[in-house]
Order: C-alpha cells, then structure tokens, then sequence
C-alpha cells in the first residue's frame, strides 16, 4: 500500500485520494474509490496523521505526497526513534546484566558501574549535540523523561551558562 521505514514498525506512509467533497479515500483502491475520482493527493500515515497540503491529482502530485509525507511525518520520528536493531541489542545486554546479577552480584556491579558511567558521559554528549542540532529542551527532556528545566540544569555546560 505505501512506504516504510524498517526503525518505524507503527508508520506506513502514502499517498492518499481526497474526493469530491472533502472525504479520503484512506489508501483504499476499490470501486468504491474509482481511480479517476479523486480530486488531489495528500500525505498521510497509518498512524492517522495526514497532511494539510493538496497535490495534483497526477503521477507527479502522488510522488510529491509520498514525498511529503517522508520529509515532514517520517524524517522527525527517525530523529527521535532509536534504531530496532540498536533496541534488540539493548534488550540482549539488560538480559545479560539481570543474569549476572542473580549468578556473580559483585561481578554485575563492577558492569554496571561502567555501563553506568559510560552511559551518563553519553547523556551528556548527546545533549550538547541535540542542543548543537537546534533542539529544543523541551525535546530533549521528552527523551530523557524528564522536565525541561531539569534537562537544562543538568546538561547545560558552564560555557553555555555564562552565556546568559
């Protein structure tokens, strides 16, 4: 039916049929939708998000939907959107740790100290690099589960606070 993206499971992109009268035909092809009825494209996701932007309701409008829907719904949520694999790997190494820690207690502490540590030094760079990126850190917090005057606080460098 559409477009997917292999880190966004949830999200099928397309090009949908806006017909006379305002309905969409919400990617379905069917004589109840004739191919020549439809009155413009418009992006839209499986997720329910749809753009406002009408295309030509041509080859050319439909590639320009598909499009829209890429650069505009696809690309922020990839941004926000750890890789699957990246998450499998994660999940694997939690596994691990949780059976080092009922078999070798103090071995599973010594690991998750360096896990730990590695992971707060990597918190941090990744905040700079957001803030670098232009994000907000209201959407830092959102990822890091906490308020945005908490995420500043903690992850504002001493260089960027004597710049207020």
């Amino acid at each position: 039916m559409g477009m997917t993206h292999e880190d966004l499971p949830e999200h099928e992109g397309y090009a949908d049929r806006k017909m006379p009268g305002g309905t969409f035909s919400n990617g379905e092809w069917s004589d109840r939708f004739p191919d020549d009825a439809h009155i413009a494209f418009v992006a839209a996701c499986s997720c329910n998000w749809r753009s406002t932007t009408e295309h030509p309701p041509t080859d050319a409008g439909e590639r320009a939907a598909k499009q829209e829907w890429y650069t505009d719904h696809a690309q922020p949520l990839l941004g926000r959107t750890p890789p699957a694999e990246l998450l499998d790997d994660i999940d694997a190494l939690r596994r691990r740790l949780a059976d080092l820690v009922d078999q070798r207690p103090l071995a599973a502490l010594a690991a998750l100290r360096r896990v730990s540590d590695w992971a707060a030094a990597q918190t941090r760079r990744g905040a700079g690099r957001a803030r670098d990126n232009g994000n907000t850190w209201r959407e830092i917090a959102e990822q890091l589960g906490v308020t945005a005057q908490a995420a500043q606080q903690r992850y504002t460098t001493l260089a960027d606070r004597d710049a207020y």
